[in-house]
This record gives C-alpha cells, sequence and structure tokens, in this order.
C-alpha cells in the first residue's frame, strides 16, 4: 500500500475513497483482534457499516466479520454469511 500511495496514487486521485474504507476497515478489525466480546463486535459492525457508505466494495470485509462472530467450525455459516450479506446489500441498494 505505501508503494501504491507513492508511486501511482497522485496520479489517481480517485482512490481516494478506496484509501479511506480501507482505513476504516483496518481500524475496525485491528480493535476486534484487540478487544474480543459484544460491545467490540458490535462496534467493528457499525465500523464496516460506515465504510460501507464511504464505498460498496466494504460488502465483502462483511465476510469474515461474520465468519468470526459464528465461528469457523459451523457448516451452516456460510449459509447465514451469504444471507447476511445479502439483506444488507438490500437495504443499502434502497438508500
Amino acid at each position: 500500500m505505501l508503494l501504491y500511495a507513492v508511486s501511482i496514487f497522485p496520479i489517481d486521485v480517485i482512490q481516494i475513497r478506496n484509501e479511506l474504507m480501507i482505513a476504516i476497515v483496518l481500524f475496525a478489525y485491528s480493535f476486534l483482534f484487540k478487544h474480543r466480546g459484544k460491545a467490540s463486535y458490535i462496534l467493528v459492525f457499525i465500523l464496516l457499516l460506515i465504510a460501507l457508505s464511504v464505498h460498496s466494495v466494504a460488502l465483502i470485509f462483511f465476510v469474515p466479520y461474520f465468519w468470526l462472530l459464528f465461528g469457523l467450525n459451523e457448516r451452516k455459516s456460510f449459509t447465514k454469511i451469504v444471507i447476511y450479506i445479502l439483506v444488507l446489500l438490500i437495504a443499502f441498494s434502497l438508500f
């Protein structure tokens, strides 16, 4: 990311939204890995929603969030993740 920021970023200024979204997502996940608990999952969800309002690509970062929320050992967790992401996609497409 540093090489990109130094070399191509000044030419491609449209990437500001991407960088802001990535910064919010990295902050959210760093907070989640430092503090495990119900309040931290709620805060990370709110931060991911803020990142999603900045750029729609942030929707893909909900997959690891739901994966951590439901646990990797559940077989039905992938189906739940897909359903939750579709609900989020429909909700944000209405706005």
